[in-house]
């Protein structure tokens, strides 16, 4: 066989695909090159598959970090709340203690008043002065749980340190609004109920 006619053979082996089935078939290996071009089919399916999976998976981790970095924000977001309240908190209890402070000297009681703190409570506001204590709390808004917890305290401050605790005390709470409901139980518990602009119930001394 000449080099020429070989070099055509495998010219059209490599260029003609029913050539070389036809050859293949001659010594046997057609189907060994069919089944291998099932193979190749297949193998090139799962490749799109995989892909396909990938680019959906990718999609999946991009909504993910999506999600990570909003929950991130909004847990920023409380804590700057809570930085804020505690702040606004601390101010109402120095605005508090300020004007409770300034209108019973105008009834003719001068006394400090400042926050007591003992491991199982804290109160927002206390002051003692002969026979006289002052025991109260503060909150933005008032109701009648905020009335019955101010009782509670007072009494848990009597149980554990009645060394605190004068002849006379005085409740009282410091609010910015308060229900109806709230105004008559702070009259009903006796309970000294006022805002920076006016008394909801009167001072009982």
């Amino acid at each position: 066989m000449s080099l020429e006619l070989k070099e055509k053979i495998i010219e059209l082996l490599e260029r003609d695909r029913e050539f070389r089935y036809a050859v293949s078939g001659l010594i046997g290996l057609d189907g060994i090159l069919k089944r291998l071009d099932q193979h190749d089919r297949k193998f090139n399916e799962i490749l799109a598959v995989l892909k396909e999976h990938t680019a959906r998976l990718d999609e999946h981790d991009r909504k993910f970090n999506k999600i990570i970095g909003e929950i991130r924000d909004i847990r920023k977001e409380l804590v700057d709340i809570r930085s804020y309240l505690d702040r606004f908190s601390l101010t109402l209890e120095e605005e508090a203690r300020e004007v409770i402070a300034g209108r019973l000297r105008r009834m003719g009681v001068d006394i400090k008043l400042t926050r007591l703190v003992f491991p199982e409570l804290e109160i927002d506001i206390y002051g003692a002065v002969d026979d006289l204590c002052v025991v109260g709390e503060t909150s933005t808004r008032i109701g009648v749980g905020i009335l019955r917890s101010a009782d509670e305290k007072l009494t848990e401050l009597t149980r554990k340190y009645p060394d605190y605790v004068r002849r006379r005390v005085l409740k009282v709470i410091y609010t910015m609004w308060a229900t109806e409901d709230a105004i008559n139980e702070a009259k009903r518990r006796n309970i000294w109920l006022l805002k920076a602009t006016e008394d909801l119930t009167s001072p009982n001394i």
